[in-house]
């Protein structure tokens, strides 16, 4: 019989937010994508409003520096081709009762 080796996933991520790829891990999942709108927008779809997607490490980005419109669909994927969609369906300002110890929130 024909015996297939299978893949280990990567251990790579990507979330895809208001327009911007965070990535993490050696592989970078995003790259596919850009290089495919890259070659859109040089075949003139810049015209039609199409932009590369900008892209940075998820490492070095806080979530209180990313810009969110709640119930929107935003994507996150792993293991090279598992993806989720995220939607964020609340959120809240901190009030006096409320840990005001950042380490305490994961």
């Amino acid at each position: 019989g024909t015996h297939q080796l299978l893949e280990e996933p990567s251990h790579s991520a990507l979330f895809f937010i208001e327009g911007q790829f965070y990535t993490s891990g050696p592989l970078d999942l995003s790259r596919p994508v850009r290089e495919w709108v890259a070659a859109l927008v040089e075949e003139g779809a810049a015209a039609a409003g199409l932009n590369v997607p900008k892209c940075a490490d998820m490492e070095e980005v806080t979530f209180e520096s990313l810009e969110i419109r709640l119930g929107q669909q935003y994507l996150f994927m792993h293991l090279g081709d598992c993806e989720h969609t995220l939607v964020f369906s609340g959120c809240s300002i901190i009030g006096p009762t409320d840990e005001w110890n950042g380490d305490a929130y994961p």
